[in-house]
């Protein structure tokens, strides 16, 4: 497998990217070839709050 040289990072997708945006920023990275995408389930929690997840939800 090849792998991108440049990745999409997600630790915004739910906190600050909203789920429109982080879906058409994902089909972008995707038309430019991005088979990297960084993501990780404390990823979108908002300051204060705990909800982990979110933008695994997001990404599924």
């Amino acid at each position: 497998m090849r792998v991108s040289r440049i990745s999409l990072g997600t630790m915004n997708f739910g906190r600050v990217v909203s789920g429109t945006a982080a879906c058409a920023m994902l089909d972008h990275a995707v038309d430019a070839r991005v088979n990297v995408i960084d993501t990780a389930d404390v990823y979108g929690r908002p300051p204060l709050g705990s909800r982990p997840g979110q933008t695994e939800e997001i990404l599924g």
